[in-house]
């Protein structure tokens, strides 16, 4: 069971945040994706986005930043997720043998106020 937020090339002209859900909902298990939000006008010359997933209480936000600075919400919702665990990941869906630059700079658990 996961919530995901994550950034996918689509198309090689087309990139988009995507909030996902995988959770287990009367005994059956549902993946759905929860938001699209199309990231083409937002990409910055460097290329470089920042990624934020935040929980207060069982409510998730997540949120984009050009800068570091200034957070830009995309989606919230509710979730009832246990055992919970965090990771980064990077991979090419499409198998091609093209390269995927992808860096990831640092990862930071804050713990709740």
């Amino acid at each position: 069971n996961y919530l995901k937020f994550d950034l996918e090339a689509t198309s090689p002209t087309n990139i988009q945040f995507n909030t996902s859900l995988e959770d287990t909902l009367n005994g059956v298990q549902v993946n759905q994706t929860l938001n699209a939000l199309n990231a083409n006008a937002i990409l910055p010359a460097d290329n470089t986005i920042w990624l934020r997933m935040t929980k207060d209480g069982a409510r998730y936000t997540t949120s984009y930043s050009v800068d570091g600075q200034t957070w830009v919400p995309v989606w919230t919702t509710g979730a009832t997720l246990t055992n919970l665990q965090a990771g980064l990941f990077a991979f090419n869906r499409a198998g091609t043998t093209t390269d995927l630059k992808v860096a990831f700079d640092y990862f930071h658990v804050a713990a709740s106020k």
